[in-house]
């Protein structure tokens, strides 16, 4: 059995894994799970290549950038109408698509640390 993998447009995109210790909270109630959220703000020091950092709320976390040693295909599992029983294992109505494909990766090992800021002194 063949199953087609085709991409939609010439150039992939290139996305990047962030790998954490730990997991991340919310305060707010999960409605779509495949909906984008903002996470925090993501950083590149500045003549360092592959030092990171990573801003989420009110902590800090300190990573780097890592190329991995083959890269990964982001695929999309796309199936058509169901195959008739006469035509079983020649052909299959599903296809995968390359969304985009993974060269690198952020790795954050250490705890995060807390953001503190001055506070006003009280007179």
């Amino acid at each position: 059995m063949i199953i087609p993998i085709v991409s939609e447009s010439g150039k992939l995109p290139e996305w990047a894994i962030v790998e954490l210790q730990g997991s991340l909270e919310t305060y707010h109630p999960v409605v779509d799970p495949k909906a984008e959220r903002f996470i925090g703000d993501l950083h590149y020091k500045q003549g360092d290549d592959n030092s990171a950092i990573l801003i989420i709320g009110s902590h800090v976390l300190n990573g780097k950038e890592v190329t991995l040693s083959k890269p990964l295909g982001v695929l999309v599992k796309e199936t058509g109408e169901p195959v008739p029983e006469d035509k079983k294992g020649e052909e299959t109505n599903t296809r995968w698509i390359v969304k985009g494909v993974v060269r690198k990766k952020l790795i954050f090992k250490s705890r995060p640390k807390p953001i503190v800021t001055d506070l006003p002194k009280s007179t």
